[in-house]
């Protein structure tokens, strides 16, 4: 194969190469992100595999349970009035009655408010109290569904409000005994629904385990442009749902009290890709490394081949005296210490620099090869000029004359020692084929 032919082939093969790798390489990352937010999703599917409540709906008894400020004494709470009957004609003077009825009005009413002597507002958080630590206990939930960017939910359970109610025989309880008692039934009670996935302390060992399943391009981050609020009623001194305020979540009951409990809305965190972008910096790192070692495979041979070219291409238009002058120089003689040729090829030296006259300079040729025991015929020239002298190149399609010029040049650079003349007579005639 000629060298132009390997060079192109090569150049080909690079730019085929080159392509090849950049495909599979966006595969490759392409697959391994996918792998990798599956992967993440998977272990932490895993963690909350416990944690629904049973029932077909995502309520707020669905998660794992955690407890923060219990066990703190419950102070600074206030008397609250106790929000008065539904009166029927004002209801219905009021329009409402269109969308909720009177008597699920005053069922509610009822069911909240009919047997409380007293109501009472904890300090759960209110402005008005320099103490936000002293309103009992928060249950923090914590659950998993939904899409990737919102896949972890968090939000707190907690008393709002407690109602002491009327007793025949009278009642004892206090409201920081009521909330205890709630607290009691929420962690330990079956009926609260929580209860089998409440632990004292979980919160920071299931975060501990979520930042656990990070990888190598996905971990878990706060997701600030989530407010999917859920919709309810607000609780006294509460901001409205539609603001992110928690909403009314039923209440914990027996014949002396009534503990009032809300949910706040949820904190979402997702499986959000690391902000540094760890597939494209490994992509272009690929990228990078692939076409280095893509270039020096395929480059390398291809520049020694065009240096081998361009010297080839020198040797093939050198003059002969440009020639002579290369192969009879002083210091090539140098390496292998010898002063008779060292005086010979500075006398040859001295005469081929003062002429020009292509009769003188073979003569010199001729000289230089006696003197100096050297051949001014490049092999790779001879080999070239063989290949162009071919006599089967010219057989198809057939030219008789040439077939005959070329057996004629091919057999006297076939003899073993071809003269310098004979040489370029052969590479001067090779011109007509």
């Amino acid at each position: 194969m000629k060298k132009n032919s390997i060079v192109w082939t090569l150049i080909i093969m690079w730019i085929v190469s080159s392509i090849a790798s950049i495909l599979l390489i966006n595969k490759h990352i392409e697959d391994k992100d996918i792998r990798l937010r599956k992967d993440i999703r998977n272990k932490i599917e895993e963690i909350f595999a416990n944690q629904s409540d049973g029932n077909a709906f995502i309520t707020f008894d669905y998660g794992l349970f955690d407890s923060q400020m219990n066990g703190g004494r419950v102070r600074n709470f206030k008397r609250a009035d106790i929000p008065k009957k539904p009166n029927k004609a004002e209801y219905e003077k009021s329009g409402l009655n269109s969308l909720v009825s009177y008597d699920d009005i005053l069922d509610s009413w009822i069911d909240n408010y009919g047997d409380i002597a007293s109501l009472w507002t904890l300090n759960w958080g209110s402005h008005d109290f320099k103490e936000r630590e002293d309103g009992g206990w928060h249950n923090v939930g914590i659950r998993c569904h939904g899409t990737d960017d919102s896949f972890i939910h968090t939000f707190v359970l907690f008393p709002y409000q407690v109602g002491l109610k009327r007793s025949e025989w009278g009642n004892y309880y206090t409201v920081p005994q009521a909330v205890a008692e709630a607290f009691e039934f929420y962690t330990t009670n079956p009926k609260s629904g929580i209860s089998d996935r409440y632990e004292k302390g979980s919160n920071n060992r299931i975060w501990s385990k979520i930042y656990d399943c990070q990888n190598e391009y996905y971990g878990i981050y706060e997701n600030e442009n989530e407010h999917s609020w859920y919709s309810g009623k607000s609780i006294p001194g509460g901001d409205s749902p539609d603001n992110g305020g928690p909403i009314e979540n039923g209440w914990m009951h027996n014949g002396y009290f009534r503990v009032y409990i809300a949910a706040s809305q949820e904190t979402h965190h997702g499986i959000i890709k690391h902000s540094w972008n760890p597939d494209i910096k490994e992509r272009n790192t690929l990228y990078l490394w692939w076409l280095i070692s893509l270039f020096i495979v395929y480059w390398i041979p291809i520049i020694i081949i065009l240096i081998k070219k361009i010297k080839q291409n020198k040797l093939k238009n050198e003059t002969l005296k440009n020639r002579l002058l290369r192969k009879c120089s002083p210091t090539a003689f140098m390496a292998n210490y010898d002063k008779q040729k060292i005086d010979a090829a500075n006398e040859l030296y001295k005469e081929i620099s003062n002429t020009e006259n292509e009769a003188e300079l073979l003569v010199l040729a001729d000289k230089a090869q006696q003197q100096l025991s050297i051949s001014l015929i490049d092999l790779s020239e001879l080999e070239e000029l063989k290949k162009v002298c071919n006599p089967s190149n010219y057989m198809n399609p057939y030219n008789a004359e040439k077939v005959a010029m070329a057996n004629e040049l091919y057999s006297k650079l076939t003899k073993e020692n071809i003269s310098f003349y004979d040489f370029l007579n052969v590479k001067e005639q090779s011109k007509k084929l």
